[in-house]
């Protein structure tokens, strides 16, 4: 197989390595400065102009001008210790007296990717928003913001500068197969409009434009593989950007009572459908095979574009984020002015995971065998649907004409992705979220910090010792492939296997511990004109 055959890769392996940065374990509970605190109980309250993405129902409270900036910041730790040893290379081509780190164990490995932008070991997550009333004597309020709610915690980082065969004696990264490295940066550019319908019922919609850049860089098996000989992967990068990217929102709140509050919010899917170009490096056996040819498309009709070439193939990934929906109700003390004093939050939330696993990827290419071009190849993540529950308030203290807010909440979301599909490359993990805050309020502005965990502790992953090989291909007790759709662990990329034909090895390569958590922190200003 040489070089152009490889680029075939991105059918199988960018989108393992994108959709972790939507997976529900990679989306902070509470985004912006308020309610991060809070754990995400706010779509009742969402009484700031971040409610353009918590509940745009919300947006009715404001009244004048506000405008608020803040930032969340983000410490995601991730470790995987492999399960076994490397295996010694029985292929006829491998070295004679054999590979160096033969009967080794593999090394614990660490993410020490912090994100395009960065504070230390801290990624960041900006927010801006505003909304005003332009004073209307109409009971209309609108917003615009920029929000990009914990893309930057996906970037993953576990084998700094690794060249494939840059140095035979030394093993190459136990994770290859999964990730090597990704960056994310989504931004969700947004408009407002919220309306009170009468004292006890607003209603709020939002539009969104997002943008996507993506970048991913993996290993995979350029032919049949089982002992993982490095001279037979292929280290395959991509980028892609999809520059539109819509979604919407609408939300609703109800005040039955002057001390009850309820809210709903729903979050649109969003569908990236992103191009842009894979590039290869090939290990020297994968180069040595004769295979069929993979070239460019020249003739139309073309799914990506025109353009590509034999060291960059153009190539689309096609992924889709989940519809969230949001249900909360809050109790309010308040002063005898009719000020709130303290309140208490419970919210419930489903994310729709279960519609959004698999991922589709198409190239823009053609082999002798399939002149008309490569058909579109599916990548299954196993998610299924997401729901927290999340409890938080605040409680005011008067300072000398001004007043101190103190918050804290508590949530928990169950997993993304069942324990035998664990990886490093998507947050599948249970978590519970602890978060905390204070806030300086004076007239006309807010000052707020906020600070908290979110712990989502040790997975240990064991496929019952299963070890593939050319005698015994799968890991049923008859020693047969399970069929592809029944499978319930990930396998190599293997661009020269087939999907609808059932020819994609199996080789499960994610059994071992994983630890992962966060550490979160938060800033923000709120002012009033």
């Amino acid at each position: 197989m040489n070089q152009n055959l490889a680029l075939l890769t991105v059918l199988l392996t960018t989108g393992g390595t994108v959709a972790s940065a939507h997976a529900g374990g990679i989306t902070i509970p509470g985004y912006g400065s308020q309610a991060q605190p809070r754990a995400g109980a706010f779509v009742a309250k969402a009484d700031d102009p971040s409610a353009i993405f918590h509940n745009p129902a919300g947006l009715a409270k404001l009244k004048g001008t506000i405008v608020q900036l803040g930032i969340n910041l983000i410490n995601f730790s991730q470790t995987f210790q492999r399960s076994g040893t490397y295996d010694a290379c029985a292929d006829p081509k491998c070295p004679a007296a054999g590979l160096p780190y033969e009967g080794q164990p593999y090394e614990k490995i660490e993410n020490q990717g912090h994100g395009a932008a960065h504070l230390g070991d801290f990624a960041i997550v900006p927010l801006l928003s505003a909304s005003s009333d332009f004073g209307l004597d109409a009971p209309i309020v609108f917003a615009a913001g920029v929000f990009a709610p914990g893309a930057a915690s996906a970037d993953r980082e576990f084998a700094p500068g690794y060249q494939i065969e840059a140095d035979p004696n030394q093993p190459p990264p136990p994770g290859r197969y999964d990730i090597l490295s990704q960056e994310v940066a989504v931004i969700f550019p947004s408009v407002a409009v919220a309306y009170s319908i009468n004292d006890k019922i607003d209603v709020g919609v939002r539009a969104s434009w997002g943008i996507a850049d993506l970048r991913a860089e993996t290993s995979l098996w350029g032919l049949r593989n089982y002992e993982e000989w490095e001279a037979l992967d292929v280290q395959f990068t991509t980028e892609a950007t999809d520059k539109f990217v819509p979604a919407f929102g609408f939300g609703a709140m109800y005040r039955p009572r002057a001390d009850v509050e309820l809210g709903f919010n729903f979050r649109s899917g969003a569908s990236i459908r992103s191009k842009g170009i894979g590039t290869a490096a090939s290990g020297s056996a994968t180069l040595q095979e004769g295979l069929d040819l993979l070239e460019p498309k020249t003739q139309g009709p073309f799914v990506c574009g025109p353009g590509g070439t034999l060291a960059a193939l153009t190539t689309c990934l096609n992924l889709d984020l989940p519809m969230v929906a949001s249900i909360g109700g809050r109790w309010i003390h308040r002063d005898p002015d009719g000020s709130e004093r303290a309140d208490f939050e419970v919210d419930v939330q489903w994310e729709n995971w279960s519609a959004a696993s698999d991922i589709s990827i198409l190239v823009d290419a053609r082999t002798v065998t399939l002149p008309g071009g490569l058909p579109p190849a599916n990548v299954h993540h196993g998610f299924k649907d997401v729901f927290s529950f999340r409890a938080g308030g605040a409680y005011k203290l008067p300072v000398a004409g001004d007043a101190i807010q103190v918050r804290g909440g508590l949530a928990h979301d169950t997993e993304t992705a069942p324990n035998s599909w664990t990886r490093l490359d998507q947050d599948g993990f249970a978590r519970t979220t602890i978060g905390a805050g204070l806030a300086y309020e004076m007239p006309g502005w807010r000052f707020e910090f906020s600070g908290g965990a979110i712990l989502e502790g040790t997975r240990t992953v064991d496929h019952g010792g299963c070890n593939p090989d050319i005698n015994n291909l799968g890991c049923e007790l008859d020693n047969q492939e399970t069929l592809i759709g029944d499978r319930t662990a990930p396998d190599p990329a293997q661009p020269i296997a087939s999907e609808e034909d059932n020819t994609v090895a199996q080789s499960p390569f994610n059994a071992g511990v994983y630890e992962q958590g966060y550490v979160f922190l938060g800033m923000g200003v709120t002012a009033w004109f």
